[in-house]
Formats: structure tokens, sequence, C-alpha cells
């Protein structure tokens, strides 16, 4: 069976366009590359529209203006693909073949063999150039797209190369599109398959590239993500910490006076509401301002500590609440307590603290005391929380005035 060569030069024009015009509508608005490779096929299909129109054109219009549009789709080829790979392709090799091929054919427009092995060379240059940068990046390229753009324009060169061949051979006959033949129905059929494969290639290599990049910004938002719950843990173990030290005595290590005003009401309505005692001690350090004026802040700070270290060690239960009131004064709040068992309490808090042994020469016992006032009952709305801390201070006071060293009740 034997091809029309006209009929094989529309298909080839049909295939470019077609292929051009489909590459063009993925491209919109996504790849520029793409776009570039769209307008390289349109001049393909532009150079063949005047290779085929030669009989009616003439050599000249067919030949100075379709050779070098020719070498305008290679070049837009290699324009597209360096950007693609991210790199910038040297201006020279933009615009020196076309130049190169246009000078050849006007030159040699009336020498077929010398135009075809010149203009061909050119090509051939194109297409390798295209190979080198392929292959140069193909481990930075995702995917078999690229390796289809290989094989297609490998097989560029073979047929350009054959035609090289041919030209030198003195057979330049038989190259001519309007002559039919086995060799040049060939030659354009290999010119579809390598539309075909360079059309494949570009879009695959385009829609690798693009799954390669949504795998990667899944895994980067995957790291993102386990780094988010990171430091939102973080930021939770920061906020726990933050409120901890809100309500926490930085000296002492005990509830500070915000933690006891909240812990206080709370108590008093619990307390409301199972019926249950509660107990209140309010704690003064003896003569502490003297002890302060004799052995100064450092020492003033480490008796601090250590007497609400006894207070925290020395309470009734792990839930009782021992906070630093201001200054030298404590507060312990017990639940589920009476008066007898607060007595208890706060007179075990007085000898532990006696027993430290603490140094004070203003002292009328020579060391360290407390004195301690304490309330216990059940909280109503007359009763309430502060009625007992009310109670409690004044029990205070009245253990001061008896001698200090001493429990009171309220």
């Amino acid at each position: 069976m034997s091809l029309s060569m006209p009929t094989l030069m529309v298909a080839i024009i049909v295939t470019s366009m077609v292929l051009a015009l489909s590459i063009a509508a993925v491209a919109f608005r996504r790849s520029h590359a793409l776009w570039i490779w769209a307008w390289a096929l349109s001049t393909h299909t532009l150079a063949f529209v005047l290779i085929a129109l030669r009989a009616q054109l003439g050599d000249f219009w067919a030949i100075t203006v379709g050779n070098p549009l020719l070498a305008a789709t290679f070049t837009l080829f290699s324009v597209g693909l360096f950007e693609f790979q991210q790199r910038r392709l040297p201006l020279w090799l933009i615009w020196v073949p076309a130049i190169v091929v246009l000078m050849a054919s006007v030159s040699w427009l009336d020498n077929s063999a010398a135009r075809t092995i010149l203009t061909s060379m050119v090509y051939i240059s194109q297409c390798l150039f295209i190979l080198v940068a392929l292959v140069g990046q193909h481990q930075k390229t995702a995917g078999r797209g690229q390796y289809l753009l290989m094989v297609g324009f490998f097989l560029l060169v073979i047929v350009i190369g054959y035609r090289v061949a041919e030209a030198i051979g003195g057979r330049i006959e038989v190259l001519s599109p309007l002559v039919t033949g086995t060799i040049q129905a060939a030659t354009l059929l290999a010119s579809i398959v390598t539309l075909m494969l360079l059309a494949s290639g570009m879009t695959l290599m385009n829609q690798e590239r693009a799954e390669h990049e949504l795998a990667l910004n899944r895994e980067v938002l995957k790291h993102q993500n386990v780094a988010l719950q990171d430091y939102s843990a973080d930021l939770e173990a920061a906020n726990q910490k933050l409120a901890e030290l809100s309500i926490t005595d930085g000296l002492t290590g005990l509830a500070n006076r915000r933690r006891f005003d909240e812990v206080l009401p709370a108590e008093s309505a619990r307390a409301q509401r199972t019926g249950q005692l509660l107990a209140i001690l309010m704690i003064d350090i003896d003569w502490f301002k003297k002890y302060n004026d004799l052995y100064g802040h450092q020492a003033e700070d480490a008796c601090l500590a250590r007497v609400a270290s006894v207070l925290k060690g020395s309470a009734r239960r792990p839930s009782d609440l021992v906070a630093r009131y201001g200054g030298e004064e404590f507060i312990v709040i017990s639940a589920d307590t009476d008066t007898d068992q607060a007595g208890k309490l706060a007179d075990a808090l007085r000898g532990a603290v006696a027993e430290l042994g603490i140094p004070h020469a203003e002292s009328l016992h020579g060391k360290i005391t407390i004195s301690i006032g304490f309330a216990a009952d059940v909280p109503d709305q007359e009763n309430g929380g502060d009625a007992l801390l009310k109670r409690a201070d004044m029990a205070l006071y009245r253990a001061k005035d008896a001698g200090r060293n001493r429990v009171a009740a309220g």
C-alpha cells in the first residue's frame, strides 16, 4: 500500500496543530513551560504549512521562511525545557540557530544539497543540545515523561541525520516532499510519531512534577502538623506552667495570696453544700521585723523558705491548702476539720517551726517561733469563709498579745 505525500503532510500539520491546541489548553494559567512548548508546536505547524504549499508559494517562501521556523521550533523546545528545569537559556542559543538557518536558506536557495546539509546539521545540533539538557537533569526530574522526550528527540536526530546522509550521497531528490516514495513516507510517519512522543512527554513531565510536588507538600504538611502538635503541647505545658507560677509564691513555693482568694470561696461553698466543717489557720512569724533588721534580707528569705517547708510538710492532709498570705504571714485551709482537730494541727505546726531552732537574738524565746489563730465551723450565708477568716485573724492577735509562740481559737 502506497501513501500519498500530500496526505501525510496534511496529517503532520493536523497532528501538530491539534497537539499544540491541546497542550495550550492544559498549560493555560498552569505551566509557563508547557505554554512555550505549545508555541513550539504551533511554529512547527506553520513551518509545515509553508513546506506543504511549496508548489503554490514557491521555493523562496517555503524554504527561507519554513526552514527558520523549524529552527525556531527547536529553539522554543529548548526554552520551554530550560523553563521547566528552572534554568535560563543563553540568548545566543535562542537567536543564532534561526539566523544561521535563514542565512543558509537564502544563500543556497538554489543548492538543495548544501542547504539541506547545513540546515539539517543545525537541527541536529539543537536536538542534541536538548538531549544533553534532558540527560544532565534526569536525576532532578521526577517521573518517566522525560524519557519519552529523549526517545522523541533521538528519533529526530536519526531522521534528520538520514537526510544529511542522503544529501551527502547526492540523492537529494528522494528528500523532496513532492516526491512519493517509501523513504519519504517513512520519514513523514516518523515525524508524526515524534510529535506524539514529544507532546506526550511534555504533558507527562508536567503532570509528574505536579504529583511529585503535591506529594512533597503533603509530606511537608505532615511534618508541619506534627511540629504544630508538638508546639501546641509545648504551649499547653508552658501555659500550665504559667498558670502554676501565677498562683505560686516565688520565694517559698507555697500557694500565693491569689490562689488563697480563689480557694476560700470554693471550699466555703462546698462545705455549705455538704454541711462539713471548715477550718482556717492564720500564722505569723514572731518578731520577724526585728529578725530582718538584725540578720538582713538573705537570712530573712532563707528563714521564710524553711518555715514554709515545715508548714507544708506538717499539714494535716495533702489536700490542705498552705499559702503565703503576705510578708511573714501564712494561712492554712483544712476541709472537714473541727475545732479540736484544728487546734491540734495548729499546735503541731507551732512545735515543728520551733524545732527548727533558727536563732533569733531579738526573740524572747531565742529562736524563730510562730503564733497561730484558728477558727472552725460549718460555713453558711452569715458564717461564710470571710467570717471564718476574720475569726482566725482575731484569734491570731490574741495569741500574739498573750506572749507569742502560742495558739488561740477564734
